[in-house]
């Protein structure tokens, strides 16, 4: 043998599918946007999602550590969730801190979306998605029996209309908005959906940990969450880990741990990460320091930017972003926030709408005011060379 490592033949139309699909995106992420360096040290990290830091945290890995020996690679069906375990003890802290009956642990935050509404739509049902709403909801409805019916960004008015046009149907927004930063107002599409006879399915991945008492995400602290019926969340933001969850009411739980395919095809998580997920759960429950400092950090980056003449995304909270109309311009300026010392994060069609892109920033609980002006004058200089017109006279 010559080393040729062989991958079995193609048909024609699989190749040429594979090289137009790159041909067509290539030349708009160069340089690759993605090639982070493997030391950051001495840079300002802002493209993590490690919010309070506590992917690394000494207390988190020892806990992590302690469960390594604990087997469990079935399905959460057959395993894991009795109350007296670490499954069942991690449902019930997520559950009290939620202000809900119960919750289902899954292997990541997509699933969880995906599984969920593929499990209550009911056949050719509008499934009415905010038009920025992560994929993964996206995604969900694709996969369901039902109809994806687009609403306009964080907008409860048009709900009412469009449901007053399509019928009573499933309503699918994000807590915290994953590009933008932008924060939806829970109760007015509590009210809307109550109104309407519609069941509303709130994201929470980039909210809980961060907000509500105990950490319990954003319909907490907007005082609805007893009126929300199905919450969703990551432990790979806040939390610093890898998994996603379901919250919601006991019936409800019961019949997607049954019947929400994802999660019966999917192992369950394994014991060592939710040793982790517990520790830093409650990590962020005794500390809100933690994400104060993050959201504080953001703010001061919010106005800094302004101070420059620099529009942001709207942001209220620790993501901020910046649109830019051309992915080929995001690439380049990440290149060259990474050449002044700043990691952002590039956000490319399919990841944003085509004909859009953007720079995201992610502020964690290590920020200081040190790093933030650092960070905005790299932005200042980085529109200032590519975009001179983004930036005020």
């Amino acid at each position: 043998m010559d080393g040729t490592i062989c991958c079995g033949t193609s048909p024609a139309w699989l190749e040429l599918f594979l090289s137009q699909s790159r041909a067509d995106l290539e030349p708009n992420i160069t340089p690759y946007p993605f090639d982070h360096p493997v030391d950051t040290r001495g840079l300002v990290c802002l493209h993590e999602n490690d919010y309070l830091r506590l992917s690394k945290d000494l207390r988190v890995l020892a806990a992590k550590a302690s469960a390594l020996d604990v087997g469990q690679l079935a399905s959460s069906l057959y395993s894991g969730g009795r109350s007296g375990d670490l499954h069942g003890r991690l449902r019930n802290s997520i559950a009290m801190a939620m202000r809900c009956e119960d919750v289902n642990l899954t292997t990541n935050g997509w699933v969880a979306n995906v599984g969920l509404i593929e499990a209550i739509t009911q056949p050719d049902m509008p499934v009415y998605l905010d038009q920025r709403a992560h994929a993964s909801l996206w995604d969900g409805a694709r996969f369901s029996k039902g109809r994806a019916v687009m609403i306009r960004h964080n907008d409860p008015e048009f709900l009412e209309r469009r449901i007053q046009r399509c019928g009573p149907g499933v309503v699918c927004i994000d807590a915290w908005y994953s590009v933008e930063g932008t924060v939806s107002d829970i109760p007015a599409y509590v009210e809307v959906c109550e109104r309407r006879d519609c069941l509303l399915v709130v994201d929470e991945a980039h909210s809980f940990g961060m907000t509500g008492t105990d950490a319990g995400g954003l319909a907490v602290a907007q005082g609805v969450a007893e009126r929300v019926p199905f919450r969703t969340g990551s432990f790979s933001k806040a939390i610093g880990g890898h998994g996603g969850f379901v919250a919601g009411s006991a019936a409800a739980m019961w019949h997607l741990r049954h019947f929400g395919r994802p999660m019966i095809f999917s192992s369950a998580v394994l014991p060592c990460d939710v040793a982790a997920h517990l520790e830093a759960l409650h990590i962020a429950q005794q500390e809100p320091e933690l994400a104060a400092n993050a959201l504080g950090m953001a703010a001061s980056f919010r106005q800094a930017l302004e101070s420059r003449g620099i529009k942001h995304s709207g942001s209220q909270c620790q993501i901020v972003s910046i649109s830019l109309p051309k992915p080929r311009l995001a690439s380049v300026a990440y290149a060259r926030l990474r050449d002044l010392g700043v990691l952002a994060s590039v956000f490319v069609p399919p990841g944003v709408s085509v004909g859009t892109s953007a720079l995201r920033f992610t502020f964690h609980a290590a920020m200081d005011v040190t790093s933030v002006e650092r960070a905005a004058y790299a932005v200042e200089q980085a529109l200032g060379d590519l975009l001179p017109h983004r930036l005020a006279v």
